[in-house]
């Protein structure tokens, strides 16, 4: 379920994270099941399930709690806080629930604080604070390991530079090729997805000309429509 998740496949993930649930529920494998329960409120949440998924978030957290399982408990904050934000947007819950992310996920030299950085550079952006978001995406991508994640914190600095203005810069990791849109079948990366998305997001502050090949604008400098 979590290489699912991973290539953006929710239905396909939830099916198969739940099944993990069910499986590990006959089991007394306490570890294995917080961590599947976290991974499980994802698709959830993504999909538009916001109560059923953070339920799951709020039982895989208090678990992982219980079992020490720090990345877990990790996830299931950032989980539970993206449920929350959903129906009610609070900057500075948000940014309170990322930071404590990011102190859990360093003080077990978790790799996977590389995402909880990709996330507190999205939250600077919405501040206006672009300075440190380039930061934050910036560690992000040197932290992150090779992974379905991988690609995560170029998206962060995108959106951060188109956000801010930069767009010289902008058009310029758009025209690098590692923008290109996902394939139109199969399975898509979290990475790729995130980087499609923030490609997409910058259409609008930069305009459509430079975009990835294949995208809205043909990398020439001319917009999607121009001749």
């Amino acid at each position: 379920g979590y290489g699912q998740g991973n290539g953006a496949q929710l239905s396909d993930c939830e099916r198969d994270a739940k099944a993990a649930v069910a499986n590990l529920r006959k089991t007394t494998e306490a570890w294995g099941l917080a961590d599947a329960l976290g991974w499980t409120a994802w698709p959830l949440i993504w999909g538009g399930r916001i109560d059923e998924g953070r339920a799951v978030a709020e039982e895989g957290f208090e678990l992982a709690r219980r079992v020490g399982h720090t990345g877990t408990q990790a996830l299931c904050m950032r989980s539970m806080s993206l449920a929350e934000g959903a129906k009610h947007v609070d900057l500075d819950e948000l940014e309170r629930v990322a930071n404590l992310e990011n102190e859990m996920l360093t003080s077990v030299n978790s790799p996977w604080v590389a995402l909880s950085h990709a996330w507190l550079s999205n939250l600077a952006v919405w501040r206006g604070r672009f300075d440190v978001a380039l930061h934050h995406a910036e560690l992000s991508s040197d932290l992150m390991p090779p992974s379905a994640w991988s690609g995560l914190g170029d998206a962060a600095k995108l959106t951060a530079l188109a956000t801010s203005g930069d767009e010289a810069t902008c058009r310029q990791m758009l025209r690098s090729g590692d923008f290109e849109p996902p394939a139109e079948t199969g399975a898509t990366s979290a990475g790729q997805h995130f980087k499609f998305h923030a490609a997409l997001g910058a259409i609008g502050p930069i305009g459509g000309g430079g975009c990835a090949r294949g995208g809205r604008g043909g990398g020439d400098g001319r917009g999607a429509g121009e001749a």
